[in-house]
């Protein structure tokens, strides 16, 4: 993924794969802080609908088809509810530990935590920001198409 990124996606991938593999290390090798990892791996619910969408895409669907359309929105809730509506309880969290003799006991590894947390949450603003963009586009469409009637008559 490091070297062929660009046929992938783009750097955002990469810089995703990384910050969440660079703090499971932490987790895995040293068993610590597992309760937030756990909770950031439940972001990860989401992951099967954008996988979908790829699978769409190779099965030459329409970007209009209605398959498309169903997995595109509901993706776009799912990411919104596991990635982003999360985020608050997740750093009031952080925020709780922070300063607390087990977490200063981390030494650097609690920079580990927030660092690569924040990283992440960047990363999934802008990619909800993209999923929005195109959820918009997609109803301009449909409604341009009169798909969707503007009113009841």
């Amino acid at each position: 993924m490091a070297l062929h990124y660009d046929k992938i996606g783009e750097i955002f991938y990469f810089l995703h794969h990384a910050s969440a593999a660079y703090a499971f290390f932490y987790v895995a090798m040293f068993g610590v802080l597992p309760y937030f990892s756990n909770y950031r791996l439940l972001s990860e619910i989401s992951t099967p609908l954008v996988n979908q969408r790829w699978f769409l895409s190779t099965l030459d669907y329409k970007k209009d088809s209605k398959p498309f359309i169903i997995n595109g929105v509901i993706m776009t809730l799912m990411f919104f509810i596991t990635r982003l509506a999360c985020m608050p309880y997740y750093w009031y969290k952080v925020y709780e530990v922070y300063n607390t003799e087990p977490f200063t006991r981390l030494g650097h590894m609690q920079y580990v935590l927030i660092g690569t947390c924040f990283v992440l949450d960047v990363i999934n603003f802008l990619w909800f920001y993209r999923m929005l963009r195109g959820v918009y586009n997609v109803l301009q469409y449909l409604i341009h198409r009169n798909d969707i009637p503007l009113k009841e008559e």
